[in-house]
């Protein structure tokens, strides 16, 4: 008697997170879709290229110096213009250069990360807003992602109380632009 209350029991808890997800009433959506069509979208890209192009420029002028100090020692050394001690020195002189250039790249990768963040971290936050402001309209209590961040489809199929608010997120975020 005691085993098939507690059979009942555990049968209850294991259905029970089942029936109230069946209840759910779920949205999906594609928010690079609705990134894509936003206009400030595209300004905040020419922003994020003129700053990679800048930042480029930067390391191609150091690089070309470079360059130009390794061409300079390799005519001298050829040349047999330079002692053993020169030619250390300027070998030392070059490989401190090379690797204060990977360092440049590194920190040239960072800053323009950093600005990605900084430019794009308004305009994500706005979309959050509006996925909320649209779930909360049409009563959803999920909202779930169409792709991962690979272009992988996480939802296959959607029927019944699915709804893909994609269109009404792109929507709301174009007439309420905060």
């Amino acid at each position: 008697m005691k085993k098939g209350i507690l059979l009942t029991m555990l049968l209850t808890m294991a259905l029970l997170p089942l029936s109230a997800f069946s209840q759910m009433k779920i949205g999906y959506m594609n928010p690079d879709s609705v990134l894509r069509d936003l206009p400030e979208v595209a300004t905040i890209e020419a922003q994020v290229q003129g700053y990679i192009e800048e930042r480029e420029q930067a390391f191609q002028d150091r690089y070309q110096a470079w360059i130009a100090l390794f061409s300079e020692y390799n005519e001298q050394t050829q040349q047999g213009l330079l002692t053993e001690e020169e030619i250390a020195a300027k070998e030392q002189e070059l490989a401190e250069e090379e690797q204060e250039l990977t360092l440049l790249q590194t920190r040239i990768q960072n800053q323009i990360a950093a600005r990605q963040n900084e430019l794009f971290t308004p305009v994500l936050e706005r979309l959050d807003r509006g996925i909320r402001a649209v779930s909360e309209q049409m009563g959803l209590d999920m909202v779930l992602n169409r792709q991962t961040g690979m272009g992988d489809p996480i939802i296959y199929f959607a029927g019944g109380q699915s709804v893909d608010i994609t269109e009404s997120v792109l929507n709301y975020l174009l007439e309420n632009n905060e």
